[in-house]
């Protein structure tokens, strides 16, 4: 058996879709953005920046 294929045969290029995110796609997109929101600040106190660090020991009195 034989396949016989003519010009009329091709198929095109796909059609493009318009710019976005499928709808399965946010969920992961939001977690990673959360993760990010944590690990960030996590990598610069690790590297020795103190931005937004406060320590509560100092208002600590009268234990035990």
């Amino acid at each position: 058996m034989a396949i016989k294929l003519t010009v009329d045969d091709a198929v095109g290029p796909a059609p493009r879709r318009a710019f976005g995110l499928r709808s399965g796609a946010w969920p992961g997109l939001v977690a990673a953005v959360w993760g990010l929101l944590f690990a960030v600040p996590s990598f610069a106190w690790a590297m020795g920046f103190t931005f937004g660090a406060r320590t509560t020991a100092s208002m600590v009195t009268g234990i035990g």
